[in-house]
């Protein structure tokens, strides 16, 4: 077609397209005097883009026209291209229904090389559909069709691969087993001898209670044990010589042993003023100027001392994003200074029931233990935790959410 057909009319390049059956766009097929065809030159892709903008406005195909093509047929992009690319003059005809045969020359194409064209174009078509017989064209289709139905298949068989089900939520650095200093009976705090992050040995002072109404209780005390004391003393003397003195021997000694249980209370909570590290560590305290002069209850936690090279992570899982766990589901924990390397975990316990979080959410509380023992993470450092849980289909892993949404939105 793009060689012989210059017997007819003479031209300067001749363009053959065939038209895809499975995108229904024109491609080129043939180019004049070139066996081959590089589909990434700009000149294929204009000729491409042309013939497939020109397709929209033509007749029916069955009535073949020929057809000269003018720059107003044609987007600004393409009109700008012409010149460089295409001949001055351009004509375009249709073959059949498939194909279609671009022209172009130097010179303006004659009124009567239409008629003769018009006539090549018939001849073609009939060739081209005796070529390619409708039972061809059904084997291309069922091709395309069969094509469309293997890539939906792999997809389907895709979507039941086993996956990990996994959630993730935000985490931190907590310590294991702190010393947490508490406050032994309603007081003030006087001061706190420690800096946050200070390096703590066993027995440390960390911080004193206010003590002044301690002191007055020990003295008061002391004061009526030596006066009971006394008394008890006088009576025995006078025992001797009275004996109906020594009726009251026995409350005077009953009432020695009471204050001496309250000197010894009194002594014992004015030492509990003064509390000391129970074990080595690094102080955990916010900020101490907070502390000084605040009243605490019994039993307030005030700080905790705790060894910094025993970690362990702790996970709040949202319930929206809660999956199975079982002790010692791995976890991946990636820390915010480092989210690039993150560490390894598995995990130790989950709590039965969720509880709230300062932020306001409902989560499920969960310890996991770290992997690698050189160079733990300091305390308080945050990250998020992904945790990995039981295997399920990619169609769950994915649609999981939407599933969920929906069962709860019927009220299965």
């Amino acid at each position: 077609m793009v060689n012989q057909t210059k017997t007819v009319a003479p031209y300067q390049q001749a363009i053959l397209l065939k038209k895809s059956v499975s995108t229904q766009k024109l491609q080129v097929e043939a180019l004049a005097n070139l066996p081959d065809i590089d589909r990434t030159t700009p000149f294929v892709q204009w000729h491409e883009a042309l013939a497939n903008h020109l397709e929209k406005s033509l007749e029916p195909r069955g009535e073949f026209p020929p057809f000269q093509v003018t720059p107003q047929d044609m987007p600004v992009a393409l009109q700008q291209q012409w010149v460089q690319i295409a001949p001055q003059f351009l004509l375009l005809l249709p073959i059949g229904e498939r194909y279609t045969l671009i022209l172009g020359g130097n010179q303006p194409w004659g009124e009567d090389l239409l008629p003769q064209l018009e006539h090549v174009g018939r001849s073609f078509a009939h060739c081209t559909q005796a070529l390619s017989t409708h039972r061809g064209r059904q084997w291309e289709g069922l091709q395309a069709k069969r094509w469309g139905v293997a890539a939906l298949i792999v997809v389907a068989a895709t979507l039941f691969l086993p996956v990990s089900l996994t959630a993730i939520a935000p985490c931190e650095v907590i310590p294991h087993q702190p010393f947490v200093v508490t406050a032994p009976f309603n007081a003030v705090v006087d001061e706190i001898q420690i800096q946050p992050n200070q390096a703590v040995n066993n027995g440390d002072l960390l911080l004193s209670l206010e003590s002044s109404d301690l002191s007055s209780e020990l003295t008061i005390a002391e004061r009526k044990l030596a006066v009971s004391e006394a008394r008890l003393l006088k009576i025995r003397q006078a025992s001797f010589l009275d004996t109906s003195a020594k009726s009251s021997l026995s409350e005077l000694e009953a009432e020695v042993a009471l204050h001496q249980e309250l000197v010894g209370h009194a002594r014992y909570r004015l030492q509990q003023a003064t509390i000391t590290s129970s074990q080595a560590g690094i102080a955990i305290i916010d900020e101490v100027e907070r502390w000084k002069g605040r009243p605490v209850n019994t039993g307030e936690a005030i700080l905790k001392v705790a060894n910094p090279d025993i970690v362990k992570v702790r996970i709040l899982l949202p319930v929206s994003d809660a999956i199975t766990l079982q002790q010692g589901t791995p976890v991946k924990v990636f820390l915010d200074i480092d989210p690039l390397h993150p560490l390894h975990a598995i995990t130790e316990h989950a709590s039965y029931e969720p509880v709230t979080t300062p932020d306001g959410t409902v989560a499920y509380h969960i310890i996991a233990q770290l992997s690698e023992h050189n160079n733990p993470p300091r305390i308080g450092l945050q990250g998020s935790a992904k945790i990995y849980g039981e295997e399920v289909s990619l169609f769950y892993y994915l649609f999981r959410r939407p599933i969920t949404a929906l069962r709860q939105w019927l009220g299965w």
